[in-house]
């Protein structure tokens, strides 16, 4: 039995009818913006997947979402049913599991522009400008989900618990170098191929959502006050400008991910295609659920930059001779598992 928590984010945005007093036109204006993470505990990360991924196959039925995908990410669900039809889904997604899950963390940031209209950042190895409030929140936003991971750890007794992050583009803090020592695993597409990050990737929509039912500011208080029907403990917590010199950005310098990626890899390349047109084939959803089934996560393939991240165990999937060539130079590298396109429904099935 292993402890394990899971981090993914999303943007939070309110926004508020304004009138132009001089054309008399209505428009609409950012009320508060935030990135906000959700860290989700569970003491036993096998029978807490499983759960996952049992509720999901079995509710889907129910809500007339024909998905081969294992799992359902918010993004690609909520464009091809609706995100009503979704939140529905995940809510009841979250009732079928909670025996499983121990609690779940909350995690936004108040800066309020009127009191910080621009945030220092850079200085090392480049500029040092100060960035409109806005735009340096929303650029936390993509790497928010290891933000949270390190509030979270911050505080003294948290155990060993594993960690799982979404993959994510930031570039280097203090607060990844904290973090780092932990050794999270990153999934390349987590919220379609890690269960754990799923459902946190479930908890951040479900959060924001409930508390627009109930016409709710993000605080503290409101976050609890929306979970509580649920029989796992909630933590909410707010970073404030205090903590800035650890989430802010001195250098441009992206965060490397790649040593901290879930293996096995499961690298997906066809000649003539870019990863948005194999998205859209009916093999990818195969390849997502062998990344599932195999513990790992999924990503397209580039041969410069991704050579690197080739280690023995991973599977690369083909489909053209350019693309036979490269998975071959790599078998010769590494012990790697190659398969065509086609081959990939009987891999499954064995």
């Amino acid at each position: 039995m292993v402890e394990a928590i899971a981090f993914d984010s999303k943007e939070f945005r309110r926004l508020r009818l304004v009138v132009d007093p001089v054309t008399g036109q209505q428009h609409r204006q950012m009320k508060f913006y935030s990135p906000l993470g959700v860290g989700v505990t569970v003491n036993d990360e096998i029978k807490a997947s499983s759960a996952v991924l049992k509720a999901c196959s079995e509710l889907k039925p129910k809500f007339d979402m024909d998905y081969p995908c294992s799992l359902i990410s918010t993004t690609k669900s909520g464009m091809k049913f609706g995100f009503s039809r979704v939140i529905r889904f995940y809510d009841e997604v979250a009732q079928s599991v909670q025996e499983h899950i121990t609690g779940i963390f909350t995690c936004y940031v108040v800066l309020p522009p009127k009191d910080f209209p621009f945030m220092p950042v850079g200085g090392v190895r480049c500029p040092r400008t100060r960035q409109e409030n806005q735009e340096f929140l929303k650029e936390l936003n993509p790497g928010f989900s290891y933000i949270t991971a390190w509030y979270y750890f911050g505080k003294s007794g948290r155990g060993d618990l594993r960690c799982y992050l979404d993959s994510f583009s930031a570039k280097q803090t203090p607060a990844w170098r904290d973090l780092a020592p932990r050794n999270p695993v990153i999934y390349s597409r987590g919220d379609e191929c890690n269960p754990l990050i799923a459902l946190a990737d479930m908890m951040c929509l479900l959060t924001d959502k409930k508390l627009r039912d109930e016409k709710l500011e993000l605080r503290e208080e409101n976050v609890k006050h929306v979970w509580e029907p649920y029989d796992f403990e909630v933590e909410p917590r707010y970073i404030d400008y205090h903590l800035s010199e650890k989430y802010s950005w001195k250098t441009n310098q992206l965060i490397d991910v790649s040593p901290y990626l879930a293996h096995p890899i499961v690298f997906l390349k066809a000649d003539g295609y870019d990863m948005k047109h194999i998205e859209n084939m009916d093999v990818f959803p195969l390849a997502v659920n062998l990344a599932v089934q195999e513990g790992g996560c999924i990503q397209g393939f580039d041969k410069i930059l991704d050579t690197p991240k080739v280690k023995n165990g991973d599977i690369f999937l083909y489909a053209g001779q350019d693309s036979l060539r490269d998975a071959k130079t790599l078998q010769d590298m590494k012990d790697i598992e190659i398969l065509s396109f086609k081959e990939l429904p009987n891999r499954l099935k064995r």
